[in-house]
């Protein structure tokens, strides 16, 4: 098993660097598995804020009693409980006894990226905390903190920060006072893994399980006992997290970069690396401008990569969506003169006309529509 943690730029969490998930996931070939984004539930900015998922899977997010795992609670949080990175919103995770928590349906993360921005309040910045959880196989759960990253598989952790700093947790190895370093904050925190491949004909179960924040409690049965004990004392993370993606395979450090770039110019963040457009076209060489690389900013405005999230063609994400409702979808596509034909590939004019045919030709409820094809609404924003 492989895995690297990239502090930044390079090891595994590059602190205030990063290795980082453009705002704009550029391109669709690097398409993540689930992209988190703060935004507010209606049009007004001051009610309440909560994550969505601008992947196109429609993956959501439960908040479950750490204490009670049957016991969930609202994802929504009002507006006291944000915070701006730049003129953009944050979620406040305040170390709570609730867990927010993602359920992938179509990975078993065998391999992956996970990159999100993490903005710790400055009380916490001498001690550790739980960023994020990763459950795919049981038994092999990974738990990646402010310093430590814990694996399940071996009973041993990683400091990745022991030696040269660049993690979240001021200590005796960082190069800079404690004002400096907390001036580097949020910073981007990127995370690479390979498991051992599954050489059985059955293959292994599609699904795996993402929490964020916390680790699980100690009476969670989904997860092994040996992860459990592991992680029973590491405390719940308190700041600020406002994106945070998924990734089903590790990235190339371009695409990584790209995405690093895009994160690093929507909340201000500065890389010790250089930046890339969506294209993985230079916009900032690091290098030559070495003796400049300070509180780099810019404005930057990406019609590609935005195409790639919104553009017409919907792909993978569509064939799910018919692939849940195929009998009517068989039956339009009937009406049309397509047969049983199923589109590898639609676009949003088949999709509305399938949308207004299950309204009108079927009869049935907006509210039924909806929920069929909410995903691709949220793909269409």
């Amino acid at each position: 098993m492989r895995r690297y943690l990239l502090p930044l730029s390079a090891l595994v969490v590059f602190a205030s660097m990063a290795t980082s998930v453009s705002a704009q996931v550029p391109r669709a070939r690097i398409a993540p598995e689930a992209w988190f984004r703060t935004v507010p539930t209606s049009s007004s900015l001051l009610g309440t804020y909560h994550w969505i998922d601008l992947s196109g899977d429609s993956v959501t997010t439960v908040s479950r009693n750490r204490n009670n795992p049957t016991l969930v609670n609202t994802n929504a949080l009002p507006f006291s409980d944000t915070h701006s990175i730049n003129f953009h919103p944050a979620l406040r995770f305040s170390g709570s006894i609730f867990q927010k928590e993602l359920a992938l349906s179509y990975s078993s993360l065998a391999q992956g990226t996970v990159i999100g921005i993490f903005a710790p309040i400055a009380a916490t910045s001498s001690s550790d905390a739980a960023l994020f959880g990763l459950k795919g196989r049981n038994g092999e759960e990974t738990l990646v903190g402010k310093d430590k990253v814990h694996h399940a598989g071996s009973g041993a952790y990683l400091d990745y920060g022991k030696a040269q700093g660049e993690d979240l947790l001021y200590g005796s190895a960082e190069k800079e006072t404690k004002p400096e370093f907390l001036e580097r904050f949020p910073r981007v925190v990127s995370y690479m893994w390979a498991n051992r491949p599954v050489h059985s004909v059955w293959g292994e179960p599609k699904h795996s399980l993402v929490t964020v924040g916390s680790a699980p409690g100690h009476r969670d049965t989904r997860f092994s006992q040996s992860y459990l004990d592991m992680t029973r004392d590491v405390a719940s993370f308190d700041g600020y997290i406002p994106e945070f993606i998924v990734f089903n395979r590790m990235l190339t450090p371009a695409d990584r970069l790209r995405v690093e770039s895009g994160l690093a110019l929507r909340y201000g963040l500065t890389l010790y690396s250089s930046y890339l457009d969506s294209r993985g076209n230079l916009l900032w060489n690091f290098a030559t401008n070495k003796a400049y690389h300070h509180r780099v900013a810019g404005i930057i405005r990406d019609d590609e990569s935005k195409e790639a999230l919104q553009g017409k063609t919907i792909g993978k994400a569509t064939v799910r969506a018919f692939r849940d409702s195929r009998k009517n979808f068989a039956l339009f596509l009937k009406t049309r003169g397509n047969g049983d034909c199923l589109p590898k590939e639609a676009n949003k004019d088949l999709i509305e006309n399938y949308r207004l045919f299950m309204l009108k030709d079927l009869g049935n409820k907006e509210s039924s529509v909806s929920n069929r094809l909410g995903h691709l609404a949220k793909r269409r924003i």
